[in-house]
């Protein structure tokens, strides 16, 4: 599973993806849902239209709402994830970390926070509050369980059971893909080959391809996102 997380909720990718973030309190994975909610909500507030708003936010119709649906999502999907792996040991969450990402949040412009959701090569501001203590070869729960950060096969079934899978190298660029997945900085193309991203002006047939994680479908070509820059 790429990001450590199921797609619908990657805009927590931030937290995970490298950089530096500061001036927020500690975070506790029961205070998971709501303090990320409120962050990325009043992002999406300022910077989407209503309609981009609801395509983000699972059919919320304000802030409110996005925050209401949002933490629901992470607190009924991910946080029991996560607090069996720390439980269990198979990874560290560093509470003081998500909180200075959230914080860095309101700093990002409407553009920089929306790219930093889309890049993927797991571009984003902030320093991974996950840290893996799992290797290759045993089971894992998510990406974040992994040192390698790529944990191959794992799914969360009916009641949130977690059907386990390997830590293992993510498929890098010019290599056979780990079940439609690959390595940051490459996608997986329609011959199941990990291909590397393409960068802006170039060819696409989707979204996923593009560095900047926009396939324009007027044009066919990788550009920098025009979804909820704040215009």
């Amino acid at each position: 599973m790429r990001c450590w997380l199921p797609h619908v909720i990657t805009v927590i990718a931030l937290a995970g993806c490298g950089g530096h973030g500061s001036g927020g309190g500690a975070v506790g994975l029961d205070q998971l849902g709501a303090q990320t909610a409120a962050a990325v909500c009043t992002k999406w507030a300022a910077c989407c239209n209503a309609q981009e708003l609801m395509d983000k936010a699972f059919g919320a119709t304000s802030e409110a709402d996005c925050e209401t649906k949002f933490a629901a999502l992470i607190d009924g999907l991910l946080v029991p994830v996560l607090q069996d792996s720390v439980a269990n040991g198979r990874m560290v969450y560093h509470g003081d970390l998500m909180g200075d990402c959230l914080a860095s949040y309101s700093d990002l412009t409407c553009v920089e926070f929306e790219l930093a959701q889309d890049v993927s090569s797991g571009g984003g501001p902030c320093d991974d509050p996950f840290e893996g203590r799992v290797a290759d070869g045993a089971a894992c729960a998510s990406d974040g369980d992994c040192i390698s950060n790529y944990c191959s096969g794992d799914s969360i079934g009916t009641n949130n059971m977690i059907n386990f899978g390997v830590c293992k190298v993510a498929p890098t660029a010019g290599t056979a893909c780990d079940d439609f997945n690959c390595a940051g900085g490459a996608f997986c193309d329609n011959a199941g080959t990990c291909q590397t991203l393409h960068a802006d002006g170039d060819a696409c047939t989707g979204d996923d391809e593009c560095l900047h994680g926009r396939c324009d479908p007027a044009t066919n070509l990788c550009g920098v996102t025009t979804t909820c820059d704040g215009m």
